[in-house]
């Protein structure tokens, strides 16, 4: 999900829904429906830094591609006051921890303290975050988090649609749309983890009275943003790597692979030996990691790999070969990509300095059968860009992190060693083609 540019991510979000439980159609047949997992599986014992990462229906039975791991909030300073929330979306185009308000019992919210603005006395911070179409607002409280055997003290937490703080200030929502919708039952999550190359949120902070808000953004960066957790973690701190096991086209009901906090920090995380592409990125000011693809003649040079995302984001000069659906699928945002049959494809894929740049395949498949399915982890599934027909922007979304064991490497000053053993700079996607 990448902030001001959502709207694929929005889809994701908001308007993927799958069908009825009545079975699948189209093209899904009962080999490409069955659950998948990768190596340990459910049950078996997994080292501190590593949890499990679940592809499923999410809160609501009826949402698609999520990739979601369970989240501990604990009172500060009081781990018998604490709240296993499952469902936390896991984000590689964003920061921060951020928490549907309903999510979280009385007692742990009562207990969450908010963060004080020290410049102002009586004031807390609240984080508002803007889309294209939506933004998102709540106020910021501290928590201790605990994730698998990892734990960080007072992270900075947003607790989106906080009752207490329902007066949307004027800046933030003028011009965006409508407030997203973080009751599970419609959002289909309970939260949402980032783990971008910047842990730090990057969204407009305020200070507001403890009774609302009414002010304007603050112009000053905070003392205590929002960050993703895991850059808290004492050892594991430096990035993540996820796992998930490769997935044919349309896809499968579930699917479950692993999350690892750490680059480097211990055995079963190193980029040592792996062959991995480690390719450098630059980010713009919206805190999007930006690489360059090169598809079928042309570059698009606002390139990103997004979790959040839930589907190939990109317009084609070649229309012929990826006719869109003649149904248009409105009611998942319109714009889907429908050849007869499945296609294969193949993009280059180049860092921004020019020095790593290889070859990614992909297939593109008929959104109109992918969608008639009921599986969660779905593949195959492209749509339009969002950027008005500009041959600009491409999106590779969760459906090509299938079969691949991606690295994100945060931001801090710090260095890695890389696949041959020499120190790489932080800030980094690294993975093989």
């Amino acid at each position: 999900m990448r902030k001001l540019l959502t709207i694929a991510a929005l889809h994701g979000l908001l308007l993927m829904t799958a069908c009825s439980d009545g079975g699948s159609s189209g093209a899904a047949a009962s080999a490409n429906s069955a659950p998948l997992a990768m190596a340990p599986a459910a049950g078996a014992p997994a080292a501190a830094n590593v949890v499990p990462l679940v592809i499923d229906s999410g809160p609501n039975k009826a949402t698609s591609l999520r990739p979601f791991i369970s989240v501990t909030l604990c009172a500060p300073g009081d781990p018998s006051n604490c709240q296993t929330i499952d469902h936390v979306m896991v984000d590689t185009g964003s920061s921060g921890l951020h928490i549907a308000s309903s999510a979280v019992n009385a007692k742990l919210k009562q207990a969450l303290k908010p963060i004080a603005d020290p410049k102002v006395s009586g004031n807390v911070l609240a984080l508002c975050e803007q889309y294209v179409t939506s933004f998102n607002w709540g106020s910021l409280v501290s928590a201790d988090v605990q994730i698998g055997g990892e734990s960080a003290a007072a992270v900075p937490t947003q607790l989106q649609d906080d009752p207490s703080f329902s007066k949307v200030p004027a800046d933030c929502s003028d011009g965006h749309g409508t407030q997203s919708n973080s009751d599970p039952a419609v959002a289909g999550v309970n939260g949402l983890i980032g783990a971008s190359l910047d842990g730090v949120d990057n969204g407009s902070y305020y200070s507001c009275p403890a009774a609302g808000c009414t002010g304007t953004e603050l112009n000053a960066p905070v003392a205590t943003p929002s960050v993703s957790p895991q850059t808290k973690f004492a050892v594991d701190n430096n990035g993540v790597i996820i796992d998930l096991p490769a997935v044919p086209v349309p896809g499968v009901t579930t699917l479950t692979g692993s999350m690892t906090f750490g680059i480097g920090t211990q055995s079963n995380n190193q980029l040592q030996g792996v062959a991995a592409k480690v390719y450098p990125v630059l980010t713009n000011v919206f805190g999007n990691a930006l690489l360059k693809t090169t598809f079928s003649g042309h570059d698009y040079n606002y390139t990103f790999i997004d979790s959040g995302s839930a589907y190939y984001s990109f317009n084609t000069p070649d229309v012929a070969l990826l006719p869109q659906c003649p149904s248009n699928l409105a009611s998942y945002g319109g714009g889907f990509y429908c050849p007869a049959s499945a296609v294969a494809l193949s993009a280059v894929l180049t860092g921004n300095d020019g020095t790593v740049s290889v070859p990614m395949d992909f297939s593109i498949g008929n959104a109109e059968q992918i969608l008639s399915t009921n599986n969660a982890a779905l593949n195959g599934l492209g749509s339009v860009s969002f950027d008005g027909g500009a041959l600009n922007v491409f999106d590779w979304p969760l459906q090509f992190f299938y079969g691949r064991r991606m690295y994100f490497s945060v931001k801090n000053g710090k260095t890695t060693a890389g696949p041959d053993g020499k120190q790489v700079g932080n800030g980094f996607y690294a993975f093989k083609s």
